[in-house]
């Protein structure tokens, strides 16, 4: 098993420090004096591998080799929000707050990079902090970014081409699957509005033309925004469905409904055993099965209900029904999250 390295931000600025049993500081990784002055690090890591690792200060970003410590890029970005790492590294996204100008549209503030080269790949004008980041899947061959009622997708590093568009009115929030290799998915949402449901679709890319590419609809009332939960393998998602406030004041969290939607156009509601909160939700490493821990825990201000943990089933023939069911129960338990041991 190879050895864990930590990243720890503290007074004196951003340190790798090497897990256990040491706990020492990582002898090839020696953080910049800018570091030390500002201590405004943001940080963000490949999530195939965790080979690498980008931080920003107010003035500059940066990329290391988490296991040498060797700096592989940088790049002068004062006052950088927000950061974004590809799966695998090689490309890396920053986003700064838009400031008002005399040019037409303003300055460009949200910027690609290639981490191997350094080249600056493309820069915009994106106002909005939220839904700035770009995905990818994990094999990096495409991204996708929201813009206008519009999600564009690039292909194989080329962000001056615009490879396709999927463009659904009223589109507010997609997700593209994280997978390694062809098929690739996307799921979109379009929020409700005077009495008519959400929805979220999913298609599979590049077919987004007519009703004939949709693979899968589920639509539903009560929705203020959703959360994406895709299995590994990239052929099914959950898609959590949130409400801010509780109309029926039963609960300080809101109130949120659990849908799945799959590659062979399976589109269900998950039904939970009991009313409350949806605190996490979790594929297996299989793909085939999901954990949700969801209930009401604060009755009153001095009892308390525990949760419960359900494990469900993922499949065509256990969803025929076209109910969600659960597997097995876990006994209550106060817990609020949920992760997987990944194989």
């Amino acid at each position: 098993m190879a050895a864990s390295i930590l990243a720890v931000r503290g007074s004196k600025g951003l340190f790798l420090v090497n897990g256990p049993p040491s706990y020492q500081p990582h002898e090839g990784f020696h953080s910049t004096s800018a570091d030390v002055k500002t201590c405004q690090t943001l940080m963000s890591v490949s999530v195939n591998d965790g080979k690498f690792l980008a931080w920003a200060n107010t003035e500059q970003v940066f990329v290391v080799e988490v296991t040498t410590g060797k700096v592989v890029f940088e790049a002068n970005a004062p006052k950088v929000a927000a950061l974004l790492l590809s799966p695998g590294g090689s490309y890396l996204a920053a986003w700064q707050r838009h400031v008002a100008c005399t040019i037409p549209g303003g300055l460009p503030n949200m910027h690609v990079w290639d981490v191997k080269n350094g080249k600056k790949l493309k820069e915009l004008v994106q106002k909005k902090q939220i839904l700035w980041c770009p995905q990818f899947t994990a094999d990096e061959k495409v991204c996708a970014r929201m813009a206008s009622q519009e999600v564009h997708f690039f292909e194989d590093g080329n962000f001056e081409t615009i490879a396709k568009k999927m463009h659904i009115q009223k589109v507010v929030d997609f997700s593209l699957s994280p997978v390694n290799k062809p098929p690739y998915h996307c799921a979109a949402y379009v929020p409700g509005t005077k009495g008519q449901p959400s929805f979220v679709r999913l298609y599979k890319y590049p077919y987004f033309e007519g009703q004939q590419s949709i693979v899968a609809s589920k639509s539903f009332f009560k929705a203020d925004r959703v959360s994406f939960f895709w299995n590994r393998k990239g052929t099914a998602v959950l898609v959590m469905a949130v409400v801010d406030v509780d109309s029926g004041n039963s609960s300080y969290y809101g109130e949120q409904k659990l849908y799945y939607l799959d590659a062979e156009g399976t589109s269900v509601a998950v039904s939970l055993s009991k009313n409350g909160p949806v605190y996490s939700v979790e594929w297996s490493p299989s793909s085939t099965e999901f954990c949700a821990i969801f209930g009401c825990i604060f009755l009153t201000c001095k009892t308390m209900r525990c949760i419960l943990v359900s494990i469900f089933l993922a499949c065509t023939s256990c969803l025929c029904s076209l109910a969600c069911f659960p597997n097995s129960d876990c006994s209550h338990a106060c817990q609020s999250s949920t992760f997987q041991h990944q194989v």
